[in-house]
């Protein structure tokens, strides 16, 4: 099998394995070519840059103002909503109680609709999980009445009771 030569004549990497197993190819710390660029780009000029960008701003210059209000507010967080209460979450049941709270918080201004959909989606998020938890408890008490019964044990109180079909019935 001949080498692999790439158009410049010379013996190029083979394709899906540059690298040696283990290692990346970017030395650890090692900064994108494109950024140092920039940086170098803007090493001497970044005072009149900002200026420029500033008094642009000032002027109404819509990009110009995002831009200066970005850099100056940093990204957007998150707020906390201490005053919102909600129910504690136990069960189904509970998960319409907090659901109904987030709802009504929303009606009320108290909370912006955005965070009354995020509430709302936690809410769902564990009524579904308290649902999965009582069919997987409901699954093993099941199980527990199948082995008792293959066992030739009495079922027990609160279990299920397996009746075998009626006649007609699968």
């Amino acid at each position: 099998m001949e080498p692999n030569i790439n158009h410049l004549g010379a013996k190029a990497k083979p394709r899906g394995r540059p690298f040696a197993k283990g290692n990346s190819g970017r030395p650890r710390g090692a900064r994108n070519k494109t950024t140092v660029a920039l940086e170098q780009m803007l090493d001497g000029d970044g005072e009149a840059i900002v200026g420029k960008v500033i008094e642009l701003a000032r002027q109404g210059d819509r990009v110009a103002v995002r831009m200066a209000f970005e850099r100056l507010m940093g990204s957007r967080r998150e707020r906390v909503v201490p005053d919102l209460k909600l129910p504690q979450i136990h069960s189904v049941a509970d998960c319409a109680k907090a659901a109904a709270a987030a709802m009504a918080a929303v009606g009320a201004g108290e909370i912006a609709p955005n965070e009354g959909l995020a509430i709302m989606q936690m809410v769902d998020a564990a009524g579904h999980a308290f649902e999965a938890s009582e069919r997987v408890h409901a699954l093993d008490e099941r199980i527990a009445a199948l082995e008792r019964a293959a066992n030739g044990q009495a079922p027990g109180e609160g279990t299920f009771h397996l009746e075998p079909p009626r006649e007609g019935q699968s």
